[in-house]
């Protein structure tokens, strides 16, 4: 439930970081991430062997266009088994283990690394309120099936279906 600070990806493509999570039924992971100024950031979740989770009809990743910024141009996620009715939630399909892989790519000259990752923390669903940013948007289960339905229409629309 720690994420090292990222590593430089061979080639100049970018900084990644990658790490194990496991939570309590009752908990939530909050990861903040500063975008760096990279044209591409994701954040992507898998089984604890490296196989992505569902994310067709689930949000088990987010690109910074199916994500949403804060006020101050940071990401604040939310880890869950369950749907915690935040905007940026990253669905482990009811898994409470797994793998977090995180990528930056097409920084500019000079990204700090080390700049890159701002919180990480476990917090009791309970609190997860007060451990979200102000301007964190929260979702009915309505508008997460709206946004269900529209990431299974943009993967269909990638595979030119």
């Amino acid at each position: 439930n720690t994420i090292p600070s990222p590593r430089a990806r061979p080639g100049g493509r970018g900084f990644s970081a990658s790490t194990h999570f496991a939570l309590a039924d009752d908990e939530a992971l909050v990861v903040t991430l500063d975008r760096l100024g990279a044209d591409s950031l994701g954040f992507q979740l898998a089984d604890p062997w490296g196989v992505a989770y569902e994310y067709v009809d689930h949000t088990s990743s987010l690109n910074q266009n199916q994500a949403e910024p804060s006020a101050d141009g940071s990401y604040t996620y939310v880890v869950a088994a369950k749907d915690p009715g935040f905007a940026n939630w990253l669905d482990p399909d009811g898994e409470s283990a797994g793998i977090m892989v995180l990528r930056w790519q097409v920084l500019p000259e000079g990204a700090d690394p080390a700049k890159a990752i701002r919180r990480v923390e476990v917090v009791k669903l309970d609190a997860l309120a007060k451990a979200m940013p102000a301007d964190a948007r929260r979702v009915t289960p309505e508008q997460r099936k709206a946004q269900q339905v529209e990431r299974a229409r943009q993967y269909a629309r990638r595979l030119g279906q």
